[in-house]
């Protein structure tokens, strides 16, 4: 029963990172409209990261916000399983005039890579931050015994 939970609980962020993707989208590319790339790889690298900024924001907030939720003893994999199922809905399709270069496609592949990078460096940090916090399972010393 808890598989079933964990999967309803892992599309439900899928979901939320759809939405919330959406509402980052024009802050962000207010944020990042007009800068201008180098040639390089570096620079096709930051394009692609620069254009994936708000999906790769909502990603680790939604990987994050996972871990809290799954009940599971290795909540990592369920953040996976969320990075994976956002690769699909990565970069936009956009239809070019010219044909694509190579710094075209290394830039289509940063942006399709970094908001699942996200989401499973955020999911990793989450719960490291679970499992340093003390178990409310630990029985507490009790008072002792008045004789």
């Amino acid at each position: 029963m808890k598989t079933v939970r964990n999967i309803v609980v892992t599309l439900g962020a899928l979901f939320a990172w759809l939405w919330i993707r959406a509402l980052f989208a024009w802050p962000l590319f207010k944020l990042t409209n007009g800068i201008i790339y180098d040639e390089g790889v570096f620079g096709s690298a930051a394009l692609g990261f620069m254009t994936s900024l708000p999906q790769s924001c909502a990603a680790a907030a939604c990987g994050a916000l996972l871990i809290f939720l799954i009940q599971s003893r290795r909540p990592v994999l369920w953040g996976g399983l969320l990075a994976l199922l956002t690769l699909p809905f990565g970069p936009r399709h956009i239809h070019y005039v010219r044909p694509l270069t190579r710094w075209d496609y290394e830039s289509l592949a940063a942006e399709f890579i970094f908001p699942a990078l996200a989401c499973l460096a955020a999911s990793i940090f989450a719960a490291r931050r679970i499992a340093r916090r003390p178990s409310c399972d630990v029985p507490s010393q009790s008072a002792p015994e008045k004789a």
